[in-house]
């Protein structure tokens, strides 16, 4: 699918921003450029008014959501983003920008951030199970590109109270709602949760050495501690604010990043597996580095499910689509309704008008409380987890390429040659089957198993060859819960042996003449011809690795 217009044009205004934002502001060409627009009455004047709208908008942000959840920390992070760049550090963004920067796009007066358009509805979490755990539900995402219109900020909150919101399968956290945009075949995702928490813990800590890069030292303020005691959710102590953020590439139906933040009063604790996200002071030796990526890939372990379960809930669009007559339409309160003005938020209503500053907000509610079920189980998803990349911005008129090659403006893709899951030997076993790690490629000396598979629902002469680090009966038994097929897989032979995913990836390119689909590890040829082709692979590893 060729990219849009819209996108091009974005993109192009995304870089001049970049470009502007990322400039040193103690330069010699900066520091010209002012005395200039000081000596210029009227580059002097059209600086001013910029500033002017700069803050006012920035108010205005604050001030104009419908106040509800997922509302309430679009908000918050674009409050944080703008204030990096008016304080002039707009090339040190948040780690949350990774995923974020598609929500937003630049005011084209001034040199801030607003949130995109937005589409505003609030249902039930039962309404949204049912939908998703029809009998003919499709857990395919695929269908989100038709679904979205293009840079769209769609937004779900739930209805209800506390109670409403558990998420079964993981009740200790609460659902509060979810906001999603699509870029091209990309799809960003803000899911809120509430994690409970009857201890609230945490400490006012020192600020030490190593807290901050050089190059982020203006996050210490002239401050020498830090409140990192847990934030309440929404003034509630007994839950602790936890947002979930993810990348998905819709055409192959891959998670290309996932972000946990854990709110604290004064800060987030952030665990991602985003390689572009992991920079440390230079002071951190390499293995107090390790240390920290492992522990962050340790810790997304726990959110698998509700990762799995937010990759699925944009498809409950479709439902609110479809269901439009039931809709009711509601006007929620600004806080420029429900709060006493003050001189700026004055000025900022007369400058900016009541576009920017409404008294009332339309939210479309589906008034449903689902069916009467006892319980519900989270559907599974077929999306798999890939870690081999990430976006990188460009400057102004840079030209980069996407993940097929294809040149671009304003950003490019950047390939890694291994997985952090890869680069650590992060044991995978644990992993929740609702999702599939990506682990091609080279690994150390980790031991594990070859194993052939067939199902009786395949053609004749057609075997799934792969490795695991569990057993092949086991792994047989999550492919068969991963696929929904209506017969097992079974397991025709495994073989016992090191380098698993080495061994694995030298016998597909052995038989990749035979290979039924590319991005599949099924093949079609007699079965001895695999054997002879494994034990041949298995044995040459086998002999390489005793000579050296």
């Amino acid at each position: 699918m060729d990219r849009s217009d819209k996108w091009h044009e974005r993109f192009a205004r995304i870089a001049q921003f970049n470009e502007a934002v990322t400039v040193d502001i103690n330069s010699q060409a900066v520091k010209r450029q002012t005395q200039l627009i000081d000596r210029d009455p009227k580059l002097k004047k059209e600086s001013e008014a910029r500033q002017k709208r700069a803050f006012d908008l920035t108010v205005a942000f604050i001030e104009n959501g419908a106040q509800l959840f997922v509302d309430e920390y679009l908000r918050k992070f674009l409050l944080e983003y703008n204030h990096r760049i008016l304080i002039g550090e707009g090339a040190q963004l948040p780690l949350s920008f990774n995923v974020l920067n598609a929500f937003t796009e630049p005011d084209p007066k001034t040199l801030i951030l607003r949130l995109l358009p937005e589409q505003i509805f609030s249902a039930s979490l039962a309404s949204v199970l049912d939908f998703l755990t029809a009998p003919k539900a499709s857990t395919s995402v695929t269908s989100l590109v038709q679904l979205l219109d293009e840079f769209v900020v769609y937004e779900i909150n739930m209805l209800g109270g506390y109670s409403d919101f558990r998420l079964p399968g993981h009740e200790d956290f609460i659902f509060a709602g979810a906001a999603f945009v699509r870029e091209h075949d990309e799809l960003s995702i803000l899911g809120v949760f509430g994690k409970e928490n009857p201890a609230p813990g945490g400490s006012v800590e020192e600020i030490g050495p190593k807290g901050f890069s050089t190059e982020k030292e203006f996050l210490r303020r002239n401050r020498k501690q830090i409140d990192l005691r847990d934030d309440a959710f929404f003034g509630d102590g007994s839950f602790r604010p936890t947002i979930l953020l993810t990348r998905i590439n819709l055409a192959d139906e891959r998670m290309e990043a996932r972000y946990v933040l854990e709110e604290k009063k004064e800060a987030f604790t952030v665990f991602t597996d985003e390689a572009v996200a992991h920079q440390y002071p230079k002071e951190m030796s390499g293995h107090e580095q390790e240390e920290r990526i492992r522990n962050s890939l340790d810790q997304l372990r726990s959110f698998e499910g509700l990762f799995s379960f937010l990759s699925l809930f944009p498809l409950f669009i479709k439902s609110l689509q479809e269901r439009d007559d039931d809709l009711v339409v509601e006007r929620h309160p600004t806080k420029f309704k429900t709060e006493a003005m003050d001189a700026h938020s004055r000025r900022a209503r007369q400058s900016l008008g009541l576009s920017e500053t409404p008294n009332y907000v339309e939210i479309r509610t589906l008034i449903d409380s689902g069916s009467d079920k006892a319980a519900y189980a989270t559907p599974e998803t077929a999306i798999k987890i890939e870690t081999r990349g990430h976006w990188k911005t460009l400057p102004l008129g840079m030209i980069g390429t996407d993940k097929s090659g294809n040149k671009i403006h304003g950003k490019s893709w950047v390939h890694v040659e291994k997985s952090w899951f890869e680069a650590l030997n992060v044991d995978l076993g644990s992993i929740g089957k609702s999702v599939e790690i990506n682990i091609a490629g080279s690994r150390d000396e980790a031991a594990g198993f070859i194993y052939v598979m067939r199902s009786a629902q395949h053609p004749k002469h057609v075997y799934k060859i792969g490795f695991t680090t569990i057993s092949p009966e086991e792994r047989a038994k999550q492919l068969t819960s991963e696929t929904g097929q209506p017969d097992m897989f079974n397991v025709v032979q495994s073989w016992a042996v090191k380098k698993p995913a080495f061994i694995e990836k030298l016998i597909h390119q052995r038989l990749n003449a035979y290979r039924v689909n590319k991005s599949r590890e099924f093949f079609r040829l007699r079965y001895s011809e695999i054997r002879d082709c494994i034990e041949k692979t298995i044995e040459e590893v086998g002999q390489q690795s005793a000579a050296d």
